[in-house]
This record gives C-alpha cells, structure tokens and sequence, in this order.
C-alpha cells in the first residue's frame, strides 16, 4: 500500500469529505479525486501531503508505508501511537 492510499483509507474511515478537505487544505478537488480514486492516478505530491497531514491533525510518519503494512488499519495504527505518547 502506498503513502496516498493510506491517507485515502484513513480520509474515508474518519467520513472526511473531499469537498471539505479540499477547501480547507486549498488543493483542488479534481487533484484529491485522482489521488483518492480506486485506480489512484496520480499520488499526492510532497506539498500536498503536507497539508492533508496538517488538516487532519496527524503526524505524517503514521502514513509510512512500512506500518500500514504492519497494522492493517492507519485508524489503529494512529490510536495506538495516541496511546503510546501518553
């Protein structure tokens, strides 16, 4: 799983609107349409993925490849790294 997948996934899971993320991070809402589409084609840019991260409020290490393989699921991945700061 790729880096734009996982932050499709997690996007999609929390119930985020792409009309709303787009607003709110000014990238366009054709651009997230490819990105989060199920044929993905195009990926999020360095820029981009800065901004989703800093919308959605999470650090963008969570979306390494490498640990969504490990956990399955970015929602738990990210609970469980909430709890580990704690």
């Amino acid at each position: 799983m790729n880096t734009t997948r996982s932050v499709a996934e997690y996007v999609a899971e929390k119930g985020i609107k792409i009309s709303v993320l787009s607003r709110r991070t000014g990238i366009s809402r054709n651009i997230l349409d490819n990105c989060f589409s199920e044929d993905n084609t195009r990926e999020l840019r360095a820029d981009e993925f800065l901004s989703v991260c800093e919308f959605l409020g999470e650090d963008p290490v969570v979306f390494k490849r490498e640990d969504t393989k490990l956990t399955g699921s970015i929602s738990k991945l990210i609970t469980k790294r909430k709890e580990e700061t704690k």
